[in-house]
């Protein structure tokens, strides 16, 4: 399998995780449950371009040179200024008090070592091997998104909880992606 079927079961396996944090996700955030918050959760601009962009692959529609170009400076954007609005978030936190939070490390250790863990075993015992498990172990052993940050922000939450777990679950994740990805291939 060439470098191809990676970026695409990777591509997959990020729309069907965009999908769920934008309407579960969100909806777990606002604690709101109600026929109005789930059509606004499932109807939000995420979706609807996960949708468009899901159909114009499936029908190999190209979009027109300057259509696409605004498509691609915009998504590019999007990821400089959701990093902007994380790391003046992060300037909240207490550099002596990070590291010596316990519930922080119980967030990092789950996202960090446990879930991709289990689903490690999971895949290899459903005889999933190869390629497609890496593209689906890679992005779960990730560090914790900075989704959790800018949905508190969202929807009113405490913004330094979920900035320490981000910020502890991307320095661990420099021992634990590698240490998930040895584990995989000794399996």
């Amino acid at each position: 399998m060439g470098g191809s079927n990676g970026l695409f079961y990777g591509s997959a396996y990020n729309s069907i995780y965009g999908l769920f944090i934008w309407t579960h996700g969100f909806l777990l955030y606002s604690g709101k449950t109600d026929k109005k918050s789930i059509m606004k959760a499932m109807l939000n601009p995420n979706i609807i371009a996960s949708i468009i962009g899901l159909l114009l692959y499936c029908f190999s529609i190209s979009l027109p040179s300057p259509i696409y170009l605004s498509v691609k400076y915009i998504s590019q954007l999007n990821t400089a200024l959701s990093m902007i609005v994380i790391g003046t978030t992060m300037t909240q936190i207490s550099f002596s008090n990070l590291f010596t939070d316990l519930f922080s490390w119980i967030g990092v250790a789950m996202r960090n070592l446990v879930f991709p863990f289990a689903l490690l075993f999971l895949l290899y015992a459903l005889g999933v091997r190869g390629e497609l498990l890496l593209c689906s172990l890679i992005p779960t052993a990730c560090p914790v998104a900075g989704f959790s940050v800018l949905f508190s922000k969202l929807t009113g939450k405490d913004v330094v909880f979920p900035c320490k777990v981000m910020t502890l679950s991307t320095l661990a994740s420099l021992i634990t992606i590698p240490l998930i990805l040895q584990a995989a291939n000794f399996l």
